[in-house]
């Protein structure tokens, strides 16, 4: 298990694994807040995924999220002289278990080469402990971002169970993987089967396939693309929502001021031509 802390191995551990975890990455009373207000807008609203344009105008989500320890550790992690950009796939999801796949499968061709790093980051923070016989958390296969499509297609297609590690993680664990590597969610084994709350984000250093991915995710709330479109929680109402996303209209005082010059927003009224 490769654990990192605050210095450049952040990138070096992701681009050997493809994947690095860190622990209480939120605290406790920080969970309870995320989760409460989750559950109400869920009993609300319905659906699995909370709305883009309702976790940036939620006070209490933007106070969490757009916090001056989310931007320290982005720097951190990418450089504070380098542009940073952020998604308006921005959500709690609850329950999603979704089979083996990646998040590079939409894609007609490579973006970067296999070995360098990737053009799109993945991050989860859990809002519950997670483990390999309850479930929750996620299963990777590592190693297997550095492999042409084909390799990873025909592994998708006939997975040896003793090739993947469940990453073992508790509640306010943020783990940030490589958006080409083989995961699933990891399914629970017995009865007891907590809900599964995950804060969820994209973040890339460059925005040169900014609208291509925007485009990615709006077509998911025309058609079933992802593996996750397939589930009973399709989150279609939520990929529609993003194209209501617009900086710095969309946000409140907190969320807007957590913008500058290093650490941008990308939304469809500045990068989607129509």
């Amino acid at each position: 298990m490769l654990e990192y802390y605050g210095d450049s191995t952040y990138l070096e551990g992701l681009k050997e694994t493809g994947f690095f975890l860190i622990q209480n990455f939120l605290q406790q009373n920080e969970i309870k807040a995320l989760k409460d207000v989750a559950v109400r807008i869920f009993n609300v609203d319905g659906g699995s995924a909370v709305l883009p344009t309702i976790f940036l105008k939620e006070n209490k989500l933007t106070e969490i999220f757009f916090h001056k320890r989310m931007r320290s550790f982005l720097q951190d992690i990418f450089g504070y002289m380098n542009r940073i950009y952020l998604y308006p796939n921005i959500t709690i999801r609850n329950n999603l278990y979704v089979n083996w796949h990646t998040d590079d499968f939409f894609l007609a061709e490579n973006l970067q080469d296999e070995g360098a790093l990737p053009e799109f980051y993945m991050f989860n923070v859990y809002l519950q402990d997670n483990s390999k016989e309850r479930g929750g958390g996620i299963d990777v296969m590592s190693g297997t971002h550095h492999l042409g499509r084909e390799k990873k297609d025909k592994i998708i297609s006939c997975p040896a169970e003793s090739t993947y590690y469940s990453i073992p993680s508790k509640s306010g664990d943020l783990i940030v993987f490589d958006y080409r590597i083989i995961h699933r969610g990891t399914i629970p084994t017995v009865d007891s089967n907590p809900d599964r709350f995950a804060l969820q984000w994209t973040v890339s250093t460059s925005d040169k396939w900014s609208s291509m991915y925007l485009a990615y995710l709006l077509s998911r709330g025309k058609q079933k693309i992802h593996l996750a479109d397939f589930t009973p929680q399709r989150a279609k109402t939520f990929f529609e929502d993003i194209s209501n996303v617009v900086y710095p209209d969309s946000f409140d005082d907190v969320g807007r001021a957590f913008f500058d010059q290093y650490i941008r927003f990308i939304d469809t009224a500045h990068y989607i031509v129509s």
